[in-house]
């Protein structure tokens, strides 16, 4: 079986938890914890940062597949359930890629196989396919308003 995820959901299940404030490109990677499709095996974050494009937050999630899970397009996965103070500029997701990082592009269909796609036939409209069995390391850079906002990590293991 696999799971489908989109912005609405997300948002949703938040507000639900009152978890107002929370990314949604975080709280996703919370809630396929919570449906059992993923386990959370590391996080770690920077402690002080400043938040810029130049030098933005880091928060690194390891997370092993235990289902096919898709991530659908949308415009709104950097925005908050709601508008809080501070709100984050920007919110970007990365997975490892060799030695490097590939950003995905929550806000686009996936366009080959690093994405999720089965090959250059396949036209199935996701942004990101987390397949089942693998092991993920995932980055989420954390662009501020104003580099002296304070980043309150409510993540726990």
């Amino acid at each position: 079986m696999s799971k489908r995820i989109t912005v609405e959901r997300v948002k949703k299940w938040l507000i639900y938890l009152g978890m107002v404030g929370v990314p949604a490109a975080i709280g996703f990677i919370w809630l396929m914890a919570s449906l059992g499709s993923v386990d959370i095996t590391g996080f770690q974050a920077d402690d002080y940062c400043v938040g810029t494009y130049e030098n933005p937050c880091y928060a690194y999630i390891n997370i092993s597949v235990k289902e096919d899970v898709f991530i659908y397009p949308s415009d709104n996965w950097s925005q908050t359930a709601f508008p809080t103070d501070p709100q984050m500029k920007e919110v970007i997701l990365y997975r490892s890629w060799g030695t490097s990082w590939r950003k995905i592009p929550l806000n686009k269909s996936c366009t080959g196989t690093w994405c999720g796609l089965s090959n250059s036939k396949d036209t199935r409209v996701f942004s990101f396919a987390f397949r089942e069995g693998r092991d993920y390391q995932l980055r989420v850079a954390f662009i501020k308003n104003n580099p002296t906002q304070d980043v309150v990590w409510g993540f726990k293991l």
